[in-house]
């Protein structure tokens, strides 16, 4: 009995060993696996609010969910996404988005004839690269890090030598003068449509980011938001559509490639139901947003022609990729997350990222946002005009609100010198 009680614990503590034997090769097979990752391996990134990296918000009643590739209303959900430069992660409220559009061109190229700054019809000025991606941005991010978002660092250049070009005006002075005479007395008398239907031929004949053709594009933004707020259809500008039957906000939308959004904001709707036989006006695209980094000028195309323009703030130390890129997600009230793990809300101090967020992602992967990068307000409206910031396009928050209702996801954008 003694000899068989022995075989027996003989026996479990051979299997007490293996089992120990098991646990340390696991462990140390997992602290190696761990050391040689790289760093920069994408990790999940946690929403606000908690809950697991893919959660996203439930829609509340009347504001639709998040629309399927059949269309749907528009929905307010959760988007996150990190920051190029410091690791910081970007999120907040997606209000009425309605998604990419499953007709938008995945190559980021516009439905319509696209043009220049100067009328002529094909890609706008700017050396491109067929699309962005995450190493071009994080490359150029990288010599930003270490300096706080929106100040002057030591190697910034000085205020006095970091400005946009400014090109001399070529076209003659007088006529000029006179033309713009006459776009500032047709803006006075609040005679939008003619801004609108001038504005973008005198354009064509000056030279891109002179003082003239600042000035112009100037009144002709101001014209344009005028007539989009007062629900101008003359001259084609906009349509009115009868709601028929099967048909709802989502739908509508993609179809005109236009927001949710914008039409609540033109038609004052409290919620985004309709019903049948209910009048919309509606801003049809195609549009398209082309950047110039010397000119710090953001401007907004439709149809091919020049719509409204900003002015923008760019990335220190080149950081800002010349590339094509799509909106791939737009983002109402942004939260800020840092690494570290700091949290600044929407208005908080120390959130550089203002009212409004749309997110960018390479022209060939419209699914697939870059981390942190994209255009967006901030609450330091001096930084505008300047290369401050890590790799993001920076704008005025009254002026990036605009594009925010304006622009739809799948949206091309084209950044070039």
């Amino acid at each position: 009995m003694y000899d068989g009680g022995r075989t027996r614990d003989s026996s479990g503590a051979k299997k007490l060993r293996l089992v120990c034997i098991f646990v340390v090769v696991a462990a140390i097979t997992g602290f190696v696996i761990w050391k040689t990752m790289p760093s920069d391996a994408p990790r999940p990134l946690s929403p606000p609010g908690g809950g697991t990296p893919s959660s996203v918000t439930s829609p509340e009643k009347g504001q639709g969910g998040v629309p399927e590739r059949d269309g749907s209303r528009g929905g307010s959900s959760v988007g996150a996404a990190g920051s190029p430069a410091r690791g910081g992660e970007v999120s907040g409220e997606k209000e009425h988005g309605v998604g990419t559009p499953p007709d938008a061109d995945p190559a980021g190229t516009a439905s319509g004839p696209a043009a220049d700054p100067q009328g002529r019809t094909g890609a706008a000025p700017g050396n491109t690269t067929p699309g962005g991606n995450d190493a071009s941005v994080r490359r150029g991010a990288e010599a930003a890090a270490g300096y706080e978002k929106g100040r002057p660092g030591p190697q910034d250049p000085a205020p006095v030598n970091d400005k946009p070009l400014i090109p001399a005006e070529k076209s003659d002075a007088d006529d000029v003068d006179r033309r713009l005479k006459e776009l500032t007395s047709a803006l006075e008398k609040k005679d939008f449509a003619a801004v609108s239907s001038s504005a973008p031929e005198i354009l064509s004949s000056l030279t891109p980011g002179s003082g003239p053709f600042r000035t112009v594009l100037r009144i002709l933004t101001e014209a344009n938001w005028a007539r989009v707020i007062s629900r101008d259809v003359s001259g084609g500008f906009a349509v009115m559509h009868t709601v028929r039957a099967g048909e709802f906000l989502g739908r509508i939308v993609r179809k005109n490639k236009t927001n949710v959004s914008l039409v609540m904001l033109v038609n004052k709707l409290k919620k985004s139901d309709i019903m049948v036989g209910q009048k919309l006006v509606l801003l049809p695209g195609p549009w398209k947003i082309t950047v110039s980094k010397k000119r710090r000028q953001l401007e907004l195309w439709r149809n091919g022609v020049i719509f409204m323009g900003f002015d923008v703030g760019i990335g220190r130390f080149g950081s800002t990729p010349s590339a094509l890129f799509v909106v791939s997600d737009r983002l109402k009230h942004p939260v800020y997350r840092t690494r570290d793990g700091r949290v600044f809300q929407h208005g908080e101090s120390g959130n550089e990222l203002g009212d409004y967020f749309l997110k960018l992602a390479a022209a060939g992967t419209p699914d697939r946002p870059l981390l942190g990068y994209g255009i967006h307000g901030t609450p330091d409206e001096s930084s505008v005009m300047r290369s401050l910031s890590s790799g993001c396009i920076r704008m005025r928050n009254a002026e990036v609100e605009k594009l925010y209702h304006i622009v739809p996801a799948g949206t091309p954008v084209e950044i070039g010198d």
